[in-house]
Formats: structure tokens, C-alpha cells, sequence
């Protein structure tokens, strides 16, 4: 009798011990279900329950980019004392373990996205983005404030902020009277009254950058028809014109006519070219010879004699300035309400032509996201030059057939990344003699040395590139052109 007794007191041990095992597990299972991405984890350690901040709001523009004149107290800049933020709550004590191997959840263990007004906020300039480490109202100083976020909230939670959120920053600018400047070619800085005198100074000095020294309105449209020079908003505003028409003519802040090189850029970020006027119009392009390139800053309306799409400079895209959404459309000849940024993924190593007799033959792309610690997830497709995908061709690198006389296409790769794609360059076998670098970089090959010199002499500003080992039986008769002759280590006979 005793030892049936033992025996079933062991069943009902084992019987337990599966019990707890079973509710450990699927305390594991729910566990690993949860998506902590982006949360702060917690430690099992704290005390008080913890308020972890996922996201912090925007400031409003004329808070987040203020100019004050010289001499003005710290005291005036406006540094708001609450921010509207974003949070997950973890309640440490809400999961509970109670004898006999049943486990409880009081309440809810996460509570997801609340937002609401954190307060106790104060500032601090970031000494390593600023003019000096404390504030001293001189002119041409800029001072970057970031937040400081109280330990504790308004329930005595403590706060914590989750890994990679960005903090807002306060850009204060301190401006004189004068306007704008110009830094010529040597780099002498002039600094001007009005940006009227600037643009004006600018068009007589090649190479010379106009820069917005404070926030600008003009109330006339400024005509540009020479000179080759940047414009730099340096995270300042630009109100242009409030009449959309005068003279019976389209009133926009700048006007481009004949053949002027303008470039059109932020160096700071944040800077904002803008109208209030019916068209909204800042730049207006009548001439289909002019040079325009904008590698930054925030345009109300921008209208080109040829389409939008020529005025980018190489690697930036447009955005919508509201919800930051790529623009594809670009084949208007007028856009509204753009931010110009750089473009999502950029080639950092073009392919190379290839032998198309060796083994084995890999084409190769190195492209990264931009900024490259964006996280965003580059793609790749394989062509070839007619535009036909390779079925499985979508890694950075890809290898030819074996057989040489399958590797005659000319080929290309298209990297995309967040709705934008950018093409390589097209590559081709050395079975042609020569190709020709466009003064664009557009590369075109050429089966005979003869055909590729002929076509150069058309195309000022061109490279002809020797491709392999190439021999000629007459004489190649150069008449006309500017271009370039690269041997490229290969030999002419």
C-alpha cells in the first residue's frame, strides 16, 4: 500500500512539473509574438513605472528657425517649455507570478502611442553645431538649442527616451542690417544692403556665391540674364512679390531670360523661397538656354521654359514641402510647394566594361542609402541596354553566362530605394573598339575606332576611350571638335 501511494504521488510531481513547463512556454510564445521594435526595453530592476517617448513633434517653423538683431538678449528668443511627444508606458508591476504555478496580467502590460503635452522642458545650446558654447549677440553667430527632457512626468513616471529619436532643435540667427553677401572667387566677402545689390553684384563675378544673411522680402522681380553664380538661402526665408502680375506680365521674385548659370541651393537646411501672390511663382524661367540647378531649400512655385525635371542638379529629387512625399511626375513645365533633397540612394562605383573571353565575368554596383545610416533597404535589377530585366538578376553584382558569345548585350543596373531609382552607367564587352563619355557622362560604344573619332568631333566636351588593343590600316583625320582621347593603357597601331 505505501509504495502504490509513492508511486502515484510521483505521477501527480510529473503531472505538475508539465504543467508549469506548459505555461512557461506559452508565456514564451506570447512574449516573442510582441513587436518591441523601436521600444526602449526597461529593466525589471526600476522601481516606478516607466514612461518610454517613441517620437517627438515638430517645431512650427517661425520656432524652429528664429533670427534675432544684434545685440538682443538671450532672453528673446522664444524657447517653448512643453513638447508634444509620443509614448509607450510599461508597467512593471502589471505582470504578476502567484503560487501554485498560475500566472496573472493586471491591466494592460504596454499601453501603445498616447500622446500628450510633456512640460518641464528646457533648452541648451549644442556647442558643437553652435558659433561659441555660450550666447553672444554678434552678428553672423548661429546657436543650434536642443531640448532637455525632465527625468520625471507630471505621474512621477520616469521618462526615458527610445533608441534613434530625434530631438527638434532651435537654429537662432543673429542678423545685422545688411542682407545678404557675396563671396567671390577668391573667396573675399562683400556684404550688401539688399539682396537686390547682391544678385546685381553677382552676375559680374563668375563663380560667386549671393548668401541670405537674415530672413528677405522683395517686392519687384529681379531679371537674370548673365553671369554664372550660386544663390545660398542659408536657412533663411525669401518672401517674393505679393502682386501675382505687373505690367500685364507674371510677377515671381526671380526672373531667368537668355543664358545665365544659376544655382540654387541650402546650406544650412530649412531654408524657404516662398510667395503669396496667385501663382506662388519665385522662379520663372523664359529661356530654354539657361543653366538653372537647384541642389536644395523649399520653393513655393517653381516654372521652367522646359520641363521641372531639367532643373534638378544631379543626385537630388523634389518633395512634397508638406508630407515629404516623392514627386515622379515631373513632366510639367511648373511645380508647387517642393522641398528639394538630396536623392535616397546614390552610385558610389559605377561597373566596369568587361573581357568578355575570361572564365568568368561579374558586373558589380556599389550604391548606398542616403543618408548611408538611413536603414532604408536598397533593390537592384539587372538590364540589358534595351531594357529587358534579367530574370534573377537582382543582387548588386551579376555574373555572366559562361559562354563569351552570350555575353554580347550591352548591360545596366537600376538601384532603388524609397520609390526613387538611379541607373548605372551602360557596359559593354570589349569586342567594340572605343567609346565616347558624353560631356553629361551618357557613354556610348562604337564598334571601330574610326566611327568613335568621327562621332566625337560632333560632341564638344566628349572623351573617346579606348576599349581594347586596336589597329588601324589609314590615317584618322581629325577636322573639328574639342574632345578627348583616352589610350586608357591599351595600344594604337
Amino acid at each position: 500500500m505505501e509504495r502504490r501511494t509513492k508511486k502515484n504521488s510521483i505521477v501527480v510531481v510529473k503531472r505538475e512539473r508539465k504543467r508549469v513547463l506548459a505555461i512557461v512556454l506559452a508565456i514564451l510564445m506570447v512574449v516573442s509574438a510582441i513587436d518591441f521594435g523601436g521600444m526602449q526595453y526597461v529593466s525589471a530592476a526600476d522601481e516606478d513605472t516607466t514612461n518610454v517617448i517613441t517620437a517627438l513633434a515638430g517645431l512650427p517653423g517661425e520656432i524652429a528657425n528664429q533670427q534675432l538683431v544684434v545685440g538682443s538678449p538671450e532672453s528673446a528668443i522664444n524657447l517653448p517649455d512643453s513638447l508634444n511627444v509620443t509614448n509607450e508606458v510599461y508597467d512593471l508591476a502589471a505582470i504578476q507570478t502567484v503560487t501554485g504555478g498560475a500566472i496573472t496580467v493586471s491591466g494592460s502590460a504596454i499601453s501603445m502611442d498616447s500622446k500628450y503635452n510633456l512640460t518641464g522642458v528646457t533648452w541648451q545650446i549644442d556647442s558643437n553645431q553652435s558659433s561659441s558654447p555660450t550666447f553672444t549677440s554678434s552678428a553672423g553667430n548661429t546657436y543650434i538649442y536642443v531640448p532637455v527632457l525632465p527625468t520625471t512626468d507630471t505621474e512621477g513616471k520616469v521618462i526615458r527616451l527610445a533608441y534613434g529619436v530625434s530631438r527638434p532643435q532651435i537654429r537662432v540667427q543673429i542678423v545685422g542690417t545688411d542682407e545678404a553677401s557675396v563671396i567671390d572667387s577668391a573667396s573675399a566677402v562683400t556684404n550688401y544692403a539688399t539682396i537686390e545689390e547682391a544678385i546685381t553684384a553677382a552676375m559680374g563675378m563668375s563663380g560667386s556665391t549671393v548668401t541670405l544673411l537674415k530672413n528677405v522680402a522683395t517686392e519687384n522681380r529681379i531679371k537674370i540674364s548673365t553671369g554664372n553664380f550660386s544663390i545660398d538661402l542659408n536657412g533663411n526665408t525669401w518672401t517674393g512679390p505679393a502682386t501675382w502680375e505687373v505690367d500685364g506680365h507674371t510677377n515671381c521674385a526671380i526672373e531667368i531670360v537668355e543664358a545665365p548659370t544659376l544655382v540654387m541651393k541650402d546650406t544650412v537646411g530649412g531654408g524657404v523661397f516662398t510667395s503669396t501672390n496667385e501663382t506662388k511663382n519665385v522662379i520663372f524661367s523664359f529661356s530654354s538656354i539657361a543653366n538653372i540647378s537647384i541642389e536644395g531649400g523649399t520653393y513655393s512655385g517653381i516654372s521652367n521654359a522646359k520641363s521641372v525635371d531639367n532643373l534638378l542638379a544631379d543626385g537630388y529629387v523634389y518633395r512634397n514641402s508638406e508630407n515629404g512625399e516623392l514627386i515622379t511626375d515631373l513632366s510639367s513645365n511648373k511645380i508647387l510647394n517642393v522641398t528639394v533633397t538630396p536623392a535616397p540612394v546614390k552610385i558610389i562605383a559605377q561597373p566596369e566594361n568587361f573581357n568578355a573571353d575570361e572564365a568568368t565575368v561579374s558586373l558589380s554596383l556599389t550604391a548606398e542609402s542616403v543618408p548611408a545610416d538611413s536603414g532604408k533597404e536598397i533593390s537592384y535589377q539587372w538590364y540589358k541596354e534595351d531594357g529587358i530585366a534579367i530574370d534573377g538578376a537582382t543582387a548588386n553584382v551579376y555574373t555572366l553566362p559562361e559562354d563569351p558569345s552570350a555575353r554580347l548585350d550591352s548591360y545596366y543596373c537600376a538601384a532603388s530605394c524609397d520609390g526613387y531609382t538611379v541607373n548605372s552607367r551602360i557596359v559593354s564587352s570589349f569586342f567594340y573598339e572605343a567609346s565616347i563619355t558624353a560631356a553629361d557622362d551618357t557613354v556610348t560604344n562604337y564598334d571601330t575606332i574610326e566611327q568613335t573619332i568621327a562621332t566625337a568631333q560632333g560632341m564638344s566636351g566628349s572623351t573617346v576611350t579606348l576599349l581594347k588593343d586596336v589597329a588601324t590600316d589609314n590615317a584618322v583625320n581629325i577636322t573639328s571638335g574639342t574632345f578627348t582621347l583616352d589610350l586608357n593603357g591599351k595600344a594604337w597601331t
